[in-house]
């Protein structure tokens, strides 16, 4: 996983055919233009598997691919480079031939959603087709149930973080090594310090003193005998 994608390993229930899918939402911020782009080559370039990769790159490939002149090749060379050096297709998308418009009395109209394949995973799939508007839902409902699961983690991990913080402070341990759960831990050095506290037997010369009225009895007589009868003052 990266700042602008996410990947999937897939497993066909027909045959067991393995893949992996890598949902993406390039940086539409021209100056982290080359950040997503070297997200795209790390997670792309480092998978065995055969890979689909589809979803709204913020970037044209072409000239064709925008409905004016206002065309920067930079970033389009760059961009065909990588697809090129990772040896990917594009599949073509039915429907619309511009995937994106902006909302300006003369807008402009671009090209900037598409899906790419691996050989291997176009000859497993030779005949498939995908509709933009599907393409694009799928796409979306995939980055956003990440979010979730991101979010509903980090939360996790400061809920235990604050579990064994609490344990910490009334176990008195001020040294708490970040990262470790040390729980248990501190429940035991916490109820241990609690029992230490408490006296439940004496061994004495006459046997085991046993049970809190024998020994609050014990105890009182010996200090009795220890500092003598109590003195009265005039």
């Amino acid at each position: 996983m990266g700042d602008f994608a996410v990947k999937f390993r897939v497993r066909s229930k027909a045959d067991g055919f393995n893949w992996a899918l890598v949902a993406v939402y390039g940086a539409a911020q021209p100056e982290l233009i080359p950040e997503f782009l070297a997200d795209l080559v790390r997670i792309c370039g480092s998978e065995q598997l055969p890979i689909l990769v589809g979803g709204d790159f913020n970037i044209i490939r072409r000239r064709e691919e925008k409905n004016n002149d206002n065309f920067d090749g930079r970033w389009s060379f760059m961009f065909n480079t990588i697809i090129e050096s990772l040896d990917l297709r594009e599949i073509e998308l039915s429907g619309r031939k511009f995937t994106w418009a902006n909302a300006m009395p003369n807008p402009t109209y671009e090209k900037l959603d598409r899906v790419l394949a691996s050989v291997e995973w176009e000859q497993k799939f030779p005949l498939v087709r995908f509709r933009l508007s599907r393409a694009k839902s799928l796409i979306t409902h995939l980055y956003s149930w990440t979010q979730v699961k991101l979010d509903v983690e980090m939360r996790l991990k400061e809920l235990l973080r604050e579990e064994e913080l609490k344990w910490a402070l009334r176990a008195k341990v001020r040294k708490v090594v970040q990262g470790d759960t040390n729980t248990q831990f501190f429940h035991l050095i916490a109820n241990g310090k609690h029992r230490k506290k408490r006296i439940f037997q004496l061994e004495q010369d006459e046997g085991t003193i046993l049970g809190q009225d024998n020994l609050k009895l014990y105890i009182t007589e010996y200090y009795k005998q220890l500092f003598g009868p109590r003195m009265c003052l005039n």
